[in-house]
């Protein structure tokens, strides 16, 4: 297992990004608090974690905000893992969540190396067609065509569900046509 210097559990919403730091070792981690959830933010936090150019190691939960914090990570040149949140293990009977204790949970659970990381799609597989139908709003001030240059109208219907091979409306196969 790669010894990192840092490793920062973030609790991703559409505004925000919770932060908490674990140190190589037995430490409890460090809630560092909230920052925008915006590029510049991102890229500030990395700067100030890694002052000297070492690679850091990410976390947070898969959600409805997508792989763009991933990808800002991943460019900077340090590691970061999407988790599925069904697979985070939970204390019994631990039933308060707060942006806090995610955050700083992320971070014990993935020094410790408990966390299993899901797929996340490549920007080639983001484009294509059946990917579209989903919006992207968690990147507050980017508009969906800066985030995804390939992508179409939000509207696409879903393949298969009156559309045509190319997911365009067919009135024959459509319920509603």
């Amino acid at each position: 297992m790669v010894e990192y210097k840092a490793y920062v559990g973030l609790d991703v919403h559409k505004e925000t990004i919770a932060v908490a730091v674990a140190l190589p070792g037995r430490e409890e981690p460090v809630y560092r608090g909230e920052i925008r959830n915006q590029r510049s933010s991102l890229r500030r936090l990395v700067r100030n974690l890694s002052s000297h150019g070492e690679v850091l190691s990410f976390a947070y939960e898969a959600g409805p905000c997508g792989y763009g914090v991933y990808r800002e990570l991943v460019a900077t040149g340090h590691d970061c893992m999407v988790v599925a949140p069904s697979l985070v293990p939970r204390k019994a009977g631990d039933r308060v969540k707060t942006d806090r204790r995610d955050a700083l949970n992320l971070a014990r659970l993935h020094r410790a190396g408990e966390l299993r990381a899901v797929w996340v799609p490549g920007t080639d597989q983001w484009n294509s067609s059946a990917d579209r139908i989903l919006p992207v709003t968690c990147w507050p001030g980017f508009s969906r065509s800066e985030r995804d240059p390939g992508a179409g109208d939000n509207r696409t219907a879903k393949p298969g569900c009156g559309t045509d091979s190319t997911g365009e409306v067919n009135p024959a196969m459509s319920r509603t046509g």
